[in-house]
């Protein structure tokens, strides 16, 4: 159990640092290196699984966060919110003025890491 808050511990200061060295954007995502990999191979141990050999690790200001995390507002995934809102006003867990896009979004500021696909090339996962 130890091993496994250190190893939690040791990804959140990650994160903390990564999160306070980052400048004004996305920084464009770069393979991990030195203690990264010593972490990602403890934490491969720990979970009894192969560590990744491609990860690859950006870094985003808070600001910034929700635009890379939930991507750009479309037509549909603004639809799928109202109906989200209206079933949750209905149900009673939301008053009239709340929207379920606004508090996923708001959620994002409580984010110190996340993982994205969208780095990956999709069309190399469907090989």
């Amino acid at each position: 159990m130890a091993l496994t808050l250190r190893t939690l511990i040791s990804l959140l200061l990650l994160a903390a640092l990564a999160f306070g060295a980052c400048g004004g954007g996305p920084s464009e995502p770069q393979p991990v290196s030195g203690e990264m990999e010593e972490l990602l191979a403890e934490v491969a141990e720990v979970r009894g699984l192969e560590a990744p050999a491609d990860l690859r690790i950006g870094t985003v200001t808070p600001d910034n966060v929700a635009g890379v995390y939930l991507g750009e507002s479309t037509e549909l995934q603004e639809t799928v919110y109202r109906k989200w809102t209206r079933l949750y006003q209905l149900l009673g867990f939301l008053t009239g003025d709340q929207h379920m896009g606004d508090i996923q979004r708001s959620l994002t500021s409580n984010y110190a890491g996340f993982y994205s696909l969208g780095i990956i090339d999709l069309a190399s996962l469907r090989e």
